[in-house]
């Protein structure tokens, strides 16, 4: 088998513009793949993260807090969990942090429109609301410093407003003062409704509740860092609304993924990080050949697309591949089909629009094998889920027998991966 640097597409079912490595020596810095990326949940009811970090993602009431088509919706109040792990890394106090979310809400409440909608809190960290503008048809978002949402004067209050029923990428970036009386952070909010293209708006000097520079206590927020040490290890609450007379106000959320980084990510990353995250399966198997997760693009005109990614361990293969079986939404199986090749690569490199885009690399090492080779099927509508059998496999030189690696089952919905995970054949009756 030979060995290509560059990323070529096996299957006649080529979805967007892919080129040669060399052209992207210039392209910013892909933040999912370093050390800085925490990690993301995609909401489809488990966690995804980077590295071995011990994330979980707990809904509080299985009525209110659940599942649906790859999203997590939250009613009535309630929330979901990111129980952060206090022995790792994620989640630790720093000079910079980048929180994003893709997300939609829905006006639950029309008759008490000042109403605020808890999004995000995180005990002695921050918070993040929604509060309507008046109107009933659209809502703005304030970021507090250390979690206070009783606590205007730390809220960095944004002018935009956000329509509801419409969904939008949102990425704040909170960096540190290091030389200020008290401490300071600088936010910047930016948001885009495609994934693409971003807009921004900044507020500085936002001072913190209750902190003094010099004091060691686990209290107070010192000089250089967003938030205070006590919140480290703290949990992340996805949800929570605010409630008057123990009725609910303010709005419904509809969260697609959340992204976490231990760094201020520039505006021209975001698209890489909004359209071009790894659904990792699994990158710890030494299956050779092991399938590692999947790709899907940006809905335009109503179809999506989505690529499937798998490594091996060598070159000594007289051919690679997938068997691919195809469930529509009313149960109906296709026939299982075959894409081969006899080319891979050491990493990959996509756009996420056809004739170009911001680019995204992926090494074969991310991974966790030492080459990757890929299969993309394209035009698939919105309207219905749709669910791949994935099976990878490999030829040994001289021989013509496919030797198969692990199956997985994978379910995309508009655009976004539903459920991904090791496939159980039915018992035998």
């Amino acid at each position: 088998m030979k060995k290509i640097l560059a990323f070529i597409l096996f299957t006649a079912l080529l979805i967007s513009t892919v080129l040669p490595m060399s052209v992207f020596a210039e392209t910013p810095e892909d933040y999912l793949n370093s050390d800085f990326f925490v990690g993301y949940w995609n909401f489809s009811g488990r966690a995804d993260t980077a590295g071995t970090y011990n994330n979980m993602l707990t809904a509080s009431n299985a009525t209110n807090a659940y599942f649906e088509n790859g999203r997590g919706v939250i009613k009535n109040g309630d929330y979901f969990t990111l129980t952060a792990n206090t022995n790792s890394k994620e989640l630790l106090n720093d000079s910079a942090v980048t929180v994003g979310f893709k997300m939609m809400l829905t006006q639950s409440d029309k008759d008490n429109i000042a109403a605020s909608t808890i999004i995000l809190h995180r005990a002695n960290a921050f918070a993040v609301t929604a509060a309507d503008d008046g109107t009933g048809n659209a809502y703005k978002l304030k970021w507090y410093n250390d979690g206070l949402t009783n606590r205007e004067t730390v809220a960095a209050v944004t002018d935009q407003t956000f329509a509801y029923g419409t969904e939008y990428y949102f990425f704040f970036v909170v960096e540190a003062s290091k030389d200020t009386t008290p401490p300071t952070n600088t936010v910047t909010v930016y948001w885009s409704a495609d994934g693409k293209s971003f807009a921004s708006e900044t507020k500085s000097g936002l001072a913190h509740w209750s902190t003094y520079v010099g004091n060691t206590g686990d209290n107070y927020v010192q000089a250089g860092e967003v938030f205070r040490e006590a919140a480290a290890g703290a949990n992340v609450i996805v949800g929570n609304h605010t409630t008057v007379n123990s009725r609910i106000v303010g709005a419904d959320i509809s969260i697609d993924t959340m992204w976490y980084f231990n760094t201020a990510i520039p505006q021209d990353n975001l698209s890489m990080v909004a359209l071009h995250k790894m659904n990792i399966a699994d990158k710890t198997a030494a299956d050779a050949p092991a399938y590692r997760g999947c790709q899907v693009s940006a809905v335009e005109n109503g179809l999506f697309s989505t690529r499937f990614v798998a490594t091996v361990d060598s070159i000594q293969y007289s051919e690679v591949g997938f068997e691919i079986t195809v469930t529509n939404y009313n149960g109906d199986e296709g026939e299982m089909q075959l894409y081969s090749t006899n080319t891979v690569f050491s990493s990959i490199i996509g756009t996420d629009t056809v004739g170009g885009g911001a680019a995204v690399k992926y090494t074969a090492a991310d991974l966790g094998g030492t080459y990757i080779y890929a299969c993309s099927v394209n035009k698939i509508p919105v309207a219905h889920a749709a669910t791949f059998l994935i099976t990878p496999y490999y030829v040994a030189v001289g021989s013509t027998e496919r030797k198969p690696g692990t199956s997985y089952e994978v379910t995309v919905f508009n655009g976004s991966v539903v459920s991904q995970a090791v496939y159980t054949a039915p018992a035998a009756e």
